[in-house]
């Protein structure tokens, strides 16, 4: 009996061990997505609408995460450049893992069209994105976010 309760003991502190983990490792991968001068995001071939859209959407496009979130990414690329989009989807969709690199423009918020070079890795429905716009200085704006985080303590 007294070894099954120490095995118990041993389980719950690995188990507290691990959740405290678990946390630190969130905590870490927040603070990346927030500071990434990049773009990252997870889209559902199912609902053509992003399930995860890192902070570097809305710094860069001016969206909100809502807007992401709820609209059809789509309607941002600009309109020529639609048909090559879902064409793009549509070969990575039910290929298993497949990427592709390709270059488009998404409209802003404030009405200015941006380029942006995306890396896209398909696998199952989801397509992991990651896009890339040129940041002047990405010193400086790691500086700036920085200056965010001291400010928010």
């Amino acid at each position: 009996m007294e070894a099954m309760i120490d095995r118990v003991i041993t389980s719950a502190t690995a188990l507290k061990e691990a959740k405290a983990e678990a946390a630190e490792i969130a905590t870490h991968m927040r603070r990346l997505f927030r500071m990434m001068p990049h773009m990252v995001a997870v889209f559902s071939l199912d609902t053509e609408r992003f399930i995860f859209a890192s902070q570097g959407f809305e710094r860069i496009l001016g969206y909100t995460q809502e807007q992401l979130l709820t609209t059809n990414p789509y309607e941002w690329i600009r309109p020529d450049e639609r048909p090559a989009g879902h064409q793009i989807q549509d070969s990575m969709a039910g290929h298993g893992s497949v990427t592709t690199r390709y270059t488009n423009h998404y409209l802003c918020a404030d009405g200015q069209y941006v380029e942006l070079q995306w890396s896209v890795l398909s696998k199952d429905r989801y397509l992991y994105c990651f896009a890339q716009h040129d940041h002047p200085d990405v010193e400086a704006y790691f500086e700036e976010i920085l200056r965010a985080e001291a400010s928010e303590k």
